[in-house]
Parts: C-alpha cells; sequence; structure tokens
C-alpha cells in the first residue's frame, strides 16, 4: 500500500492525521468509554480538554504511520503545548484517596505505548518518571524524549520493566499503538480537565527513531 504524503505524523506533519489519532476518554459511571478523531490545530493536532468524560489516552493504531511494529532499540519522542486559559488541572476525583497518597502526582501527561494484545498488564507501558504537569504546559511547548529500555517504563500493574524485562521486550518488539496518556495519582490513566478555563492539547509531532 502507498503511503499518502503528508500522512506520517512522524516527521511533525499532520493534517491528514487527524482522523488516525483518537482521543479516548472514560465519563461517569457507569464507566462508558468514549473515542472521538483528533482535530486539527494550526501547528498539530489534538483536542478540547472536558470535565465529563475525562481525556485519558490519545493514540494512534494506523499501521501505516511508521510508529509502530518493532521498535527495539528505538526512543519515542513527542513535542506538545496546551493552549487556553485555564490555570490549573485535575484528575478523575473517583480515584481513591489511598492511591492519592501513596503517588501525589498532579494532573500530567506522559508518554504511552501498547502491544497488539493489550489484555496483559504486561502489555500496557508508561513512561516513568518522565512525565510533564499540565499546568506545566500551558503556554508552553514542551519535548519528552523517552528511550524504549527496562530504565524508563512501567506497566499497568505498577511493574517496573527493569522488573519484567522479558515481558517489556515481547511489547516493544510487537508494538500496536503509541501516544500519550493523561491522569494523576498514580499515574496510571486517570484521566485529566482543567478546574478553571478552557485548555486545548496540542501535539506538535510524534516520532519514533
Amino acid at each position: 500500500m502507498t503511503k499518502v504524503p503528508g500522512d506520517d505524523f512522524s516527521q511533525g506533519k499532520g493534517a491528514k492525521a487527524t482522523t488516525h489519532w483518537k482521543v479516548n476518554s472514560l465519563g461517569a459511571p457507569p464507566d462508558t468509554w468514549t473515542t472521538k478523531p483528533a482535530q486539527a490545530f494550526d501547528d498539530g493536532i489534538g483536542f478540547a480538554f472536558g470535565a465529563d468524560p475525562y481525556t485519558r489516552l490519545f493514540l494512534t493504531s494506523n499501521q501505516g504511520s511508521g510508529l509502530l511494529g518493532n521498535l527495539t532499540g528505538k526512543t519515542l519522542t513527542a513535542t506538545f503545548t496546551i493552549t487556553g486559559t485555564a490555570t490549573a488541572f485535575t484528575y478523575d476525583p473517583r480515584v481513591s484517596s489511598a492511591l492519592n497518597e501513596a503517588c501525589p502526582t498532579p494532573a500530567s501527561v506522559r508518554l504511552y505505548f501498547e502491544g497488539k494484545h493489550r489484555r496483559a498488564v504486561t502489555k500496557q507501558w508508561w513512561s516513568t518518571p518522565q512525565a510533564y504537569t499540565l499546568t506545566s504546559l500551558v503556554g508552553n511547548t514542551l519535548t519528552l524524549v523517552v528511550p524504549l529500555d527496562t530504565a524508563n517504563w512501567t506497566d499497568r500493574g505498577f511493574e517496573l520493566a527493569s522488573d519484567v524485562p522479558t515481558d517489556f521486550a515481547a511489547t516493544v518488539a510487537n508494538v500496536g499503538a503509541v501516544g500519550l496518556s493523561f491522569g494523576g495519582g498514580c499515574f496510571l490513566p486517570t484521566g485529566a480537565f482543567p478546574t478553571d478555563g478552557t485548555a486545548s492539547f496540542v501535539l506538535k509531532s510524534y516520532s519514533v527513531s
């Protein structure tokens, strides 16, 4: 299949990438997941934060993006900003206070990837400790650069990649989706939204090198 010019968002291009990037959110009980395509911005793609449903993941599983497959020895890099009037953010208030006390992480964004079959706990990975608080992004363009090695990732079961290197390597060798995760507390996708004003997340580039 011939790749359409400009469809490869890994090079920071991407008017056509809006259909390939999805915003995954979780609403109030009965905990309904919703998915919608990205919006186009002047300098990237992204979405507007909302209080309900809570934005949790911003992903692409487009096989033609050049971002998936065997990423052994590779590095993920993303550049992004937040526009709007918001000055404070929070995350899903249903997260237990015990978790909040164990992981007092403010609402943040971090890199994320998953295997083609993500049912197992060890098929979903979050960059740790590499992340930016959402408040730090308002009006600022920042970049996360995270090698796909065992020093920089944690799975959904709160296991460090260094503790389960075989599982981590297997997922890196067969990546089915990449993107970003939003949340606080114990930094898994607890969702995030502004507590005042408006905010839109703009992804300017996402690459594998």
